[in-house]
């Protein structure tokens, strides 16, 4: 939090110096986050991931659950997991279509 502190006085004007020690955080700590601030390269594969598994959810109206996105998935090159790729999707689950209570 504090380093968004530094970064939005940073982005009005003011000097980084000056930002950082009323933060009271080092430079050399906030240079640090600003260059972690894309994330890791795992964390970026799984944006990428997130961000695939919900465009074949959207093409498929919305229907397809865990079994059907997997297979779309493998289908497109991604060597994933169900376990490996549904923990990246725990905040924002996929919908199953279909009426509800209706037995599968």
């Amino acid at each position: 939090m504090r380093y968004r502190c530094v970064d939005a006085q940073k982005a009005a004007g003011f000097p980084v110096a000056a930002a950082c020690q009323a933060a009271e955080v080092s430079r050399a700590a906030y240079y640090a986050w600003v260059a972690r601030a894309g994330g890791s390269e795992r964390q970026r594969e799984e944006a990428r991931l997130v961000g695939e598994i919900r465009r074949i959810h959207a093409r498929s109206g919305g229907t397809y659950g865990v079994p059907r996105v997997h297979a779309e998935l493998r289908r497109g090159g991604w060597m994933v997991t169900t376990s490996g790729w549904s923990g990246c999707c725990a905040p924002t689950p996929l919908p199953a279509g279909g009426p509800a209570g209706a037995d599968r």
